[in-house]
């Protein structure tokens, strides 16, 4: 085979190899994506609201007060190097929930002793516990704990 033949019969091979793939791609069907899919894509997710609240452990937080969506049952806290206390999360509505939380401990002087976050979504009416621990080494084993600042984002 002459070069020029080799030369033909591989250009013919590649604009063949190409025009399958547009084919293929243009008209073969994708497919669908499934209902009970594992991941779960949410293009839309509804901000139900942002809080900021300030209060002494132990204590029951609901909110948004005039309609409560979300319950944070904060137990007795454990003082040591930060704050170790155990939080009840509740859904009170009849859809998932998405909570972003960071609870921040102060101490009797109003600086941060430290902090600790987390993220969750609750099924309908779910409760789960989480432990909260805003270890820091900056702070003497005994501090006077001030207030406990607890910031939520709710999704829905």
């Amino acid at each position: 085979m002459t070069s020029r033949k080799r030369f033909s019969v591989s250009v013919g091979l590649f604009v063949a190899g190409l025009l399958s793939g547009y084919l293929g791609g243009r008209y073969l069907r994708r497919p669908e994506p499934s209902a009970q899919s594992a991941i779960p894509v949410d293009t839309q997710r509804q901000v139900i609201g942002s809080w900021r609240v300030a209060f002494k452990p132990p204590a029951s937080i609901e909110l948004p007060q005039d309609r409560p969506v979300i319950r944070f049952q904060f137990g007795k806290p454990d003082v040591g190097f930060g704050l170790n206390i155990q939080v009840l999360i509740v859904n009170l509505t009849d859809t998932p929930l998405r909570v972003v939380y960071k609870i921040s401990a102060y101490d009797s002087r109003n600086q941060r002793v430290g902090e600790d976050s987390d993220e969750l979504v609750l099924q309908e009416h779910e409760s789960v516990v989480r432990e909260v621990d805003t270890a820091s080494e900056r702070y003497p084993l005994r501090w006077r704990l001030g207030s406990v600042v607890l910031e939520t984002d709710i999704l829905r």
